[in-house]
């Protein structure tokens, strides 16, 4: 129950819904009754001589000591570690995956231009993959999806709950909708979950937030049950989701100001990490086609949005008569 009001994990909980049931994506990580079913001693123990093995392995050691003493130390306790796998089936297999391609690279810190440049020229080298063209990458893509539009995918899925999902498109990518976007998103989240998951019982996971995708921008919304269809639960969410542009409307200036405080948070958060940093440099270069000002921008933007601006955007993007949106409902067999 702790990860139900967690954004992250309930994304996580519908997207297994669309793996394939075989798939080990559609299972639940940390395992439960329906998952550890079948488990015996004889197939843990098969599966861990088969995965669990040192070239499928990378380690990583900070500390005080020299490089020297930190490597002696890595050998000590981590050699014995069985190397099942021959060094030259896995080199055959990274030429087979690396055989074309096209090296999109960052980097960041206390390194020249020149010495960036030569490091990834020496690493695509290495690499030794033939080059295509920027057109022939697999890149993600989106649907155009015109005014007064729904997408809709219906399918039947072999797990344990239907799932109602619905994304309802922003016109733009322009700063003031980004902002808009974070501001709605933190809006409409408690409510949803308070109303469908708390009041309602529709099922364990609930949740609205906003989403991005490259430059798209959209509020979505989430119910996932093993008690209704989801024909049953888009009944419902729509109904409560058309309420939210007046309900927006109606809070009061304090109310207002705690809002856009809390999207300033988003905004302003740093990353934690050298990771978290390289990624989301890594993001804005090739994501957002190296708009680098892309947070500078959004933060005065949001300054200036209005509540009422916001709230006919919000009515906007939610209306019968215009809204762009694409759904998404998974029936589990019984429904």
């Amino acid at each position: 129950m702790r990860h139900v009001q967690n954004d992250y994990r309930r994304a996580i909980g519908v997207a297994r819904e669309l793996f394939d049931p075989n798939s080990g994506e559609s299972k639940f990580s940390t395992g439960n009754k329906d998952t550890l079913a079948g488990a015996t001693p004889e197939k843990v123990r098969a599966f861990y001589e088969s995965q669990y093995t040192a070239e499928r392995m990378a380690l990583a050691i900070a500390g005080k000591g020299s490089l020297d003493e930190l490597e002696k130390m890595a050998r000590e306790m981590f050699a014995a570690i069985p190397r099942r796998n021959k060094w030259a089936d896995v080199n055959a297999f990274a030429k087979r995956f690396f055989a074309k391609g096209r090296l999109e690279a960052l980097a960041h810190g206390h390194i020249s231009a020149d010495d960036a440049i030569a490091v990834t020229r020496a690493f695509a080298k290495h690499i030794g993959a033939t080059a295509v063209a920027k057109t022939e990458l697999l890149r993600r893509r989106h649907t155009d999806i015109a005014r007064n539009e729904n997408v809709i995918d219906a399918g039947k899925i072999e797990g344990v709950n239907s799932v109602y999902l619905g994304d309802y498109l922003l016109a733009d990518n322009l700063p003031k909708t980004r902002a808009a976007a974070v501001v709605l998103g933190n809006f409409i989240s408690e409510p949803f979950f308070t109303e469908l998951r708390t009041k309602q019982q529709l099922g364990y996971r609930v949740g609205a937030g906003f989403g991005a995708s490259r430059n798209q921008r959209f509020v979505s919304f989430a119910v996932q049950s093993s008690a209704y269809a989801p024909d049953e639960l888009r009944r419902r969410a729509e109904a409560f989701i058309k309420t939210q542009p007046a309900a927006l409307a109606a809070i009061s200036d304090l109310q207002w100001t705690t809002l856009v405080s809390g999207a300033r948070s988003n905004l302003e958060q740093l990353p934690k990490s050298i990771a978290e940093k390289a990624n989301y440099f890594f993001a804005l270069a090739y994501d957002f086609e190296r708009d680098w000002e892309r947070r500078e921008a959004t933060l005065p933007a949001l300054d200036a949005l209005t509540k009422s601006e916001a709230a006919a955007l919000l009515t906007t993007v939610l209306a019968d008569d215009g809204a762009r949106r694409r759904t998404v409902l998974l029936h589990r067999l019984p429904h």
